[in-house]
């Protein structure tokens, strides 16, 4: 396991590669309609971002920096649910409604392109780094470590949660904390030790199965 001391390198790797893809999509996203993988890819990018975010809540630079993120993706969410209806409308030749529904999304398209959100997050993730610099400093390493394990343990606790009733299996929310569970080990699974990082793998493969 590593020392905690490559905490912030790790940190600062990861908000750059991050602050990269967002940077790479941003032109794409002005043009969704002629570029839809766009999308995809900004809705996976932004769930990295706040599974890194996840464990610093504390810090108002990173509550603020979540909030936006969340807005995003709900706006993101809105956008896919109505990409799904309308290749669905377009399979069942519903003329009518899918041309309603396309016209529609193109308008969410417009709406998208013109928001600033996304270009406010870049911006914020350039500064982000110093400003995790100053405050891990003040943590001791092993809070620190306490900090990031004890976040990972809870995204665990609440996926196994999911699975005490199978048989009313809600595999919307489950599916939401095996995303959880992956994006914390994307994270930071290098820094738990390898008999929980590996607990956690076999249980995301067995899970997976389910849904």
């Amino acid at each position: 396991m590593n020392t905690m001391s490559n905490v912030y390198p790790l940190l600062v790797s990861e908000i750059h590669r991050l602050h990269n893809q967002l940077v790479d999509c941003q032109p794409q996203l002005q043009h969704l309609a002629a570029h839809p993988e766009a999308l995809h890819q900004l809705r996976i990018c932004l769930r990295q971002l706040r599974s890194l975010l996840r464990p610093f809540h504390r810090y108002a630079q990173v509550e603020m920096l979540d909030l936006l993120l969340a807005k995003v993706i709900k706006q993101s969410n809105t956008i896919r649910d109505e990409e799904v209806l309308v290749a669905e409308l377009q399979l069942k030749q519903h003329t009518v409604l899918y041309d309603q529904h396309h016209a529609h999304l193109q308008m969410l398209y417009t709406h998208f392109a013109t928001q600033t959100s996304t270009e406010l997050i870049i911006q914020r993730l350039i500064t982000l780094p110093l400003y995790w610099q100053y405050n891990l400093a003040l943590l001791a390493d092993k809070k620190l470590n306490k900090q990031i394990t004890s976040h990972c343990l809870s995204q665990h606790k609440k996926l196994k949660n999911h699975l005490k009733n199978k048989k009313k299996l809600d595999k919307h929310h489950l599916r939401l904390s095996v995303k959880k569970l992956r994006y914390a080990l994307e994270s930071y699974g290098q820094l738990l030790s390898i008999n929980t990082s590996d607990r956690f793998k076999k249980d995301l493969q067995e899970i997976s199965s389910l849904i």
